[in-house]
């Protein structure tokens, strides 16, 4: 079973890059991402009061199901989660995102951020065929 982890990295030109470090909590994973992070967008935040950078990110629970969080940083490597809960968990059964979230995109819009994600939807439940089964 994978355990993903961010590291960040740095440039004064864009084309010279030097490693920073891991990112870490500032306070233990919830249960909603103790599996880790598998996508992350960070932006400069938009959220009055908040810290220097937004982070929208796709985190995994202990089954890897996903759910998209938020959190934010003075510095990039220090992170803190703006909530208990994520943003969006996996819909109730029939819904456009009942097998999961991800591929988060956040645009800091006139009043306030605009976020967008991808959702799984199933579409048909899977029979194997068995012996004797006839189509």
């Amino acid at each position: 079973i994978a355990h993903y982890a961010t590291h960040v990295m740095t440039s004064g030109d864009g084309r010279d890059w030097a490693a920073a470090g891991a990112i870490r909590w500032a306070r233990p994973p919830r249960a909603y991402e103790v599996n880790g992070v598998v996508t992350r967008q960070v932006i400069a935040n938009p959220l009055p009061g908040g810290r220097r950078f937004l982070m929208i990110y796709t985190a995994l629970d202990a089954s890897h199901r996903r759910a998209i969080a938020a959190a934010d940083s003075d510095d990039g490597l220090c992170w803190h989660q703006l909530y208990d809960e994520p943003v969006f968990r996996v819909g109730e059964a029939g819904a456009w995102d009942d097998l999961g979230v991800a591929a988060n995109r956040l645009i800091a819009g006139g009043e306030g951020p605009i976020l967008s994600g991808v959702g799984g939807h199933r579409l048909f439940e899977f029979q194997p065929h068995r012996q004797g089964d006839h189509p």
